[in-house]
């Protein structure tokens, strides 16, 4: 990667833009560049750099990975590096020159990095079941069956109509009709069938029918 030269010091905020950046600097010492270095969040190991701090060297992340590196070379100013996307690693960088034409000694070395916001794990849920009312099954359609009252003559011919009514719609079928003597209950046991009849519209009429027994019979 080519570098982009900065005059002067710089941190990584000068470069962080939107966003967030840590900086991991690491001094020129003693005890040299080389070797793995940690703030507790990105681990770097350093190599190839000579005991004199010169460049060039390579970088390695062993935690995450880093947005820039910036070199800082003696008073010549600063390199940057700048990963897009962000890098685990590089080999090769160095420092500006210096005025014999040769790249500065490393004063230090920075490593920029965001900790990226981790997505969270979407959490199961449960549907709540929604109550549902259970919709009532309708009772056995039930009938009212209104027979016509008469007087009955003996001698006479007489019919009897009834009318059947029911929570369910009109009813249909048929209507058996029996004469019986007055008191006789149930008449359709003892009496005598006059007539089946089909329902129309809810209605009926028996055929005509001529009493010859006393006492007087009455329809049901």
């Amino acid at each position: 990667m080519t570098p982009t030269p900065i005059e002067g010091n710089a941190t990584c905020e000068d470069f962080e833009g939107d966003e967030d950046w840590t900086e991991l600097k690491i001094e020129a010492g003693w005890n040299g560049m080389n070797g793995t270095f940690s703030d507790g969040t990105l681990s770097v190991t350093i190599s190839g750099i000579t005991e004199a701090f010169k460049p060039p060297f390579n970088w390695q992340s062993d935690t995450i990975s880093v947005d820039a590196v910036f070199v800082k070379g003696g008073n010549v100013g600063v390199y940057l590096y700048l990963y897009d996307p962000e890098a685990m690693s590089d080999t090769g960088l160095t420092t500006p020159l210096n005025p014999s034409g040769q790249p500065a000694d490393i004063s230090h070395i920075s490593f920029c990095y965001d900790v990226e916001a981790a997505t969270p794990t979407p959490t199961p849920t449960t549907p709540t079941p929604t109550p549902t009312t259970p919709t009532p099954t309708p009772p056995p359609s039930s009938t009212t069956t209104t027979p016509s009252s008469s007087s009955i003559v003996l001698g006479d011919s007489i019919t009897d109509s009834v009318v059947v009514s029911g929570d369910a719609g009109t009813p249909t079928g048929t209507v058996d009709f029996y004469i019986c003597a007055e008191g006789v209950v149930p008449c359709a046991s003892d009496g005598t069938l006059v007539s089946t009849e089909t329902l129309v519209n809810g209605a009926a009429t028996s055929d005509p029918v001529t009493p010859t027994t006393t006492p007087p019979a009455t329809p049901p």
